[in-house]
């Protein structure tokens, strides 16, 4: 058997790709020695969990081993598990659960989380329920189906979910020809709330590429067919990705090979072994270096989108589907008097109340709807497939929970209203502008008639039709 010399640059790097190897796979070892003496720690370490309300589906498991289905029978236990753990996904029966109930879970699923939780209904196939489309819309259901049909395409109806949950996230490809580190970083960086791609074929990295579209792309340096340093020259060539970070992972750590990483057009460099804090704080350093990621469209205080991605999304959104004949309504949304509450509270509360107002809309309507912070006290909704009637009454829920909130000012407490205009494309309009500016005008005309009130071509106050 050939002795490896050390001296050698070539042999040190098969010495050290054997030596990260081992560590990581003695890393994957430890944790399934650990998850086969705990189920809870099984649990605990899900990348992806997925609570299922309702006995009806409790002998379905998935065949992932990276997802966790959690399976509660009462909305009691339902909310201790929301309180103990974040979810992706959640699916809820609401045979087993009260209307108010399903208000309350929806928002909890969504109060720890990043982006927006995806939820879907399981309703009596006789449609014998006590909610309508706009408490459905309220709650944020991306789905709504009869039991029979949900049962007999469960694990479909969770994919499509995660699916929407995934397309929130910030997207990392990884490039590795070693199997056991790919999986471990693959690991880290999707229990850390990444969209993560692997490939351990260097040959396939255009395709893959231009079909992931990453915020990031991890390259190993030295893989068989191309090394890193030839897959990053080859993707600084193609005009689509010159601004895309690349990360290098090498356990060459010499400074001619740093050199080489920096000189084919990589970003940063990062030595083997990984550990797994460095690995974390320079991914995200470079997703906010370079500006990208799906986190730089939001408002870090609302959780919102900011303006202009509102704007340039919802655009793009409208665009693709209008030709498929689809349906759009538009929704403006605007806190009343606050002007009378800066005078009189001061501007820290009311900077307050507005984030406070902003994140409610987050944690309302579907996870694919776009909502947009607006100026300074407004919020723009962009729902799909719900006519401008729908988006009123779940808007006037919102409005009904949102006026019992108190918020504390500088001469004593106060609370806050909003009003709110809706328009859709059922009315011919053609494009974001024109309905957002009928939204706009609705919105004004509600103003005008009383504080909160909400204006879809009806007038709604307290939630009613007057």
């Amino acid at each position: 058997m050939k002795v490896l010399d050390p001296r050698e640059s070539t042999e040190m790097e098969v010495i050290w790709s054997e030596i990260n190897r081992a560590l990581a796979l003695g890393e994957t070892e430890v944790r399934k020695a650990i998850e086969e003496c705990s189920s809870l720690t099984e649990e605990a370490q899900a990348a992806v969990r997925i609570l299922v309300l309702g006995d009806s589906f409790e002998d379905f498991v998935s065949e992932d081993e990276k997802i966790t289905i959690s399976h509660s029978r009462t909305a009691s236990n339902a909310q201790s598990r929301l309180k103990k753990h974040r979810f992706e996904a959640c699916v809820f029966d609401v045979v087993q659960t009260g209307r108010h109930e399903l208000f309350e879970l929806a928002r909890q699923a969504r109060l720890p989380v990043e982006g927006t939780v995806p939820l879907a209904l399981v309703k009596p196939d006789d449609e014998a329920h006590l909610l309508s489309h706009s408490d459905e819309l309220f709650i944020g259901a991306s789905v709504s189906l009869p039991f029979t049909e949900a049962r007999e395409n469960f694990a479909g109806l969770l994919t499509h979910l995660l699916q929407l949950r995934q397309a929130q996230k910030t997207r990392i490809m990884v490039v590795d020809d070693d199997p056991v580190l790919l999986h471990f970083v693959d690991t880290v960086l999707t229990a850390h709330g990444y969209n993560v791609r692997t490939l351990n074929n260097p040959l396939n990295t255009s395709a893959v590429l231009d079909l992931f579209k990453p915020d990031l792309l991890i390259l190993d340096a030295m893989m068989p067919g191309l090394t890193g340093y030839e897959v990053c020259r080859m993707v600084r060539e193609d005009p689509h990705w010159t601004k895309l970070p690349i990360l290098f992972l090498t356990g060459k750590t010499s400074p001619e090979s740093r050199a080489a990483a920096f000189q084919a057009g990589g970003d940063d460099f990062l030595a083997k072994p990984v550990l797994v804090d460095e690995l974390l704080t320079r991914v995200g350093g470079q997703i906010a270096k370079s500006g990208g990621g799906r986190s730089a469209d939001f408002d870090a205080g609302s959780g919102l989108l900011k303006e202009d991605s509102f704007v340039r999304l919802a655009a793009k959104v409208i665009d693709e589907n209008s030709a498929e004949g689809g349906l759009f309504s538009i929704a403006l949304l605007a806190c009343d008097d606050v002007e009378g509450i800066r005078l009189v509270h001061g501007i820290e509360p009311l900077r307050r109340a507005l984030i406070d107002f902003g994140q409610e809309v987050r944690l309302r309507f579907k996870a694919e709807d776009l909502r947009g912070k607006i100026g300074y006290d407004a919020v723009a909704l962009l729902v799909s497939g719900e006519e401008r009637a729908t988006v009123a009454g779940a808007i006037a829920l919102l409005q009904e929970e949102f006026v019992s909130r108190t918020f504390k000012g500088d001469r004593g407490n106060f609370g806050m209203t909003f009003s709110a205009g809706v328009a859709d494309s059922a009315e011919g309009l053609k494009g974001l502008k024109p309905l957002l500016k009928k939204a706009y005008e609705r919105m004004l005309t509600a103003r005008q008639t009383g504080v909160g009130s909400i204006n879809c071509g009806e007038m709604l106050k307290d939630g009613a039709i007057s």
